[in-house]
């Protein structure tokens, strides 16, 4: 992977806007380390959603430099939200370099912050799945695809990247509505000749590819591990717990899970 070793200087998720997810929001912008408390951490919520999305983040997260965006599904479609992560890249210096995650993981070390990125594309999940997808929609080159859960580059590849990604998402529109998002990012990949390169399972492991301490774990998906963590968010923020212990009480229980259901990266 080309790179010229830049860092991370924008850090960026998004939230439904629904308690649990703000929960693992705030979790997430929790375990990041003191260096970031200066960097830029943006947080994309559906307009409707978002005074309640900024006064509950502001209590969990007080001290990190939190700026709140907000972000339209097209079509209903929850994932189609982190496409204005491309649009957000317009607010930022053209040289930077942002990463944005999911709000579904972990974080173990504290080096993803300062990871190299490629000057040729994007650094993406560890996860690429086989597809015939693609093929069925006339574009016989691609035969798989990338999963958004992390996405890493610098700004200026954000930007490139916009565009033809919104395009390919209205060219998608008669596919599986729960990947097309992922779809489309990796068809303006192609489209706009800009590589997608997955990352190390070292860097960011998931139930697929289990890496031992890796710097963090993806427990997004539909599968039963996935939903079990979730159900950890969900019993914390509906919990009594006060909100000077929510975030520490989410980390136990999380881990606490985490290390039934994925004990191999703990080894």
């Amino acid at each position: 992977m080309p790179n010229d070793g830049s860092k991370i200087s924008h850090f960026a998720c998004i939230t439904d806007g629904s308690l649990a997810v703000n929960l693992g929001v705030a979790y997430l912008i929790s375990q990041l380390v003191s260096s970031a408390l200066e960097r830029p951490i943006w947080v994309l919520a559906p307009e409707e959603q978002l005074e309640s999305v900024k006064t509950f983040l502001k209590r969990l997260v007080p001290l990190y430099s939190l700026h709140f965006r907000h972000a339209e599904k097209i079509e209903n479609d929850p994932y189609s939200l982190q496409l204005k992560f491309a649009a957000l890249a317009e607010e930022m210096p053209r040289n930077d370099n942002l990463i944005c995650l999911d709000y579904d993981h972990v974080i173990f070390r504290s080096d993803i912050l300062s990871m190299s990125l490629p000057n040729d594309g994007l650094l993406l999940s560890s996860e690429i799945t086989p597809t015939d997808i693609f093929n069925n929609c006339g574009f016989t080159n691609i035969r798989s695809f990338f999963n958004i859960s992390l996405m890493a580059a610098k700004v200026s590849t954000f930007r490139s990247l916009g565009a033809a990604w919104t395009t390919a998402y209205e060219d998608l529109y008669s596919v599986p509505r729960r990947h097309r998002i992922e779809y489309a990012l990796t068809l303006a990949l192609f489209r706009t000749q800009l590589q997608g390169y997955p990352c190390e399972s070292l860097l960011q492991s998931n139930w697929r590819f289990q890496a031992h301490y890796p710097a963090m774990f993806h427990y997004g998906g539909e599968s039963s591990s996935s939903k079990l963590l979730k159900s950890v968010l969900e019993k914390v923020a509906h919990s009594v717990v006060d909100d000077v212990q929510l975030v520490n009480v989410t980390h136990v229980e999380l881990i606490a899970a985490l290390r039934t259901q994925a004990p191999k990266i703990f080894k």
